[in-house]
């Protein structure tokens, strides 16, 4: 979903505020999803959302791709799609 946000337009901020509402809806179901997180390798931390998560996605689109453009293209989705994301989706 954070994708979808960039391509957008919508600020750094609001997307982390709304990806942050998420740990709420988690809360309930943490303990018995830790269970099956760990039975799979990995960290309790994969249980919750981490502050920091969507400005490091965003930084490592910008390192790695130059940017959330450059980066749907190297997946095939491009400037066309983005374009009709935009005219379905925005405002």
């Amino acid at each position: 979903m954070a994708l979808v946000l960039l391509v957008l337009g919508v600020p750094l901020n609001a997307i982390t505020h709304d990806y942050l509402l998420s740990q709420a809806g988690l809360e309930p179901e943490r303990e018995e999803r830790v269970v099956e997180i760990l039975e799979i390798g990995l960290t309790p931390a994969w249980a919750d959302c981490p502050p920091e998560m969507i400005e490091r996605v965003r930084s490592h689109l910008d390192v790695r791709y130059g940017g959330v453009d450059g980066y749907l293209d190297s997946i095939g989705f491009g400037s066309y799609d983005r374009a009709r994301l935009v005219e379905v989706l925005g405002v």
